[in-house]
C-alpha cells in the first residue's frame, strides 16, 4: 500500500469524501462519505468534520470543485456561497503534504483513461482511438433557471 490521498467530490449541495490508496494497480477506496454543505459555514468545516470521524490521517488531498481554478490554485464554488478555497489554507490547517484542487469536470474527463472499457457504452460504431481527444458530459440542474444544462469536459491527448 501506498501514502493515503484524501480525495473529495464537492459541489453545492453535498461534499463526498474517501481515503485512497494504490494496491498494486488498483487504487483502494475506503472510508467513503457523502455529507450534506448545509450547515456549514465554509468547505473547511465541511473537511474538518470528515477528518475527525476518520481513523487515519492523510499525507496528500485531491479536491475536484463546482467551479474555475483560478492561478492562483484556489476555487469558488460557482453554486455556493462559501469563502475561496485556498490550498495552501488547506496544507497548513490539516497537516497535510500537498492539497490539489481541480474543477470536477476536469476531475471527470481524467479519470477516463483508467476506467476499463466494460465501463463505456458506444454511441456509435466504431473503434477507440486511443491518441484521439476525450469528451465527457454531464447534466447539471440549474436552480436558478429550472432548466438543465449540459457542461461538457474535454481533455485533449
Amino acid at each position: 500500500m501506498s501514502d493515503l490521498v484524501l480525495i473529495g467530490d464537492v459541489g453545492g449541495t453535498n461534499s463526498r469524501f474517501a481515503m485512497a490508496e494504490l494496491d498494486g494497480h488498483a487504487i483502494k477506496l475506503h472510508d467513503i462519505l457523502q455529507t450534506k454543505n448545509d450547515g456549514h459555514a465554509d468547505f473547511e468545516s465541511v473537511l474538518a468534520d470528515y477528518l475527525e470521524s476518520s481513523p487515519v490521517s492523510p499525507t496528500h488531498s485531491l479536491f475536484a470543485l463546482a467551479g474555475p481554478v483560478d492561478r492562483d490554485g484556489s476555487v469558488k464554488l460557482i453554486n455556493r456561497d462559501w469563502p475561496r478555497i485556498d490550498p495552501v489554507n488547506l496544507r497548513r490547517r490539516f497537516g497535510l503534504k500537498e492539497a490539489w484542487l481541480v474543477n470536477d469536470f476536469a476531475g471527470m474527463a481524467r479519470a477516463i483513461p483508467e476506467l476499463p472499457l466494460s465501463a463505456f457504452e458506444p454511441i456509435l460504431p466504431g473503434t477507440s482511438d486511443p491518441a484521439a481527444p476525450i469528451i465527457v458530459e454531464a447534466k447539471r440542474e440549474l436552480y436558478l433557471t429550472s432548466k438543465t444544462a449540459k457542461e461538457i469536459a474535454f481533455e485533449l491527448g
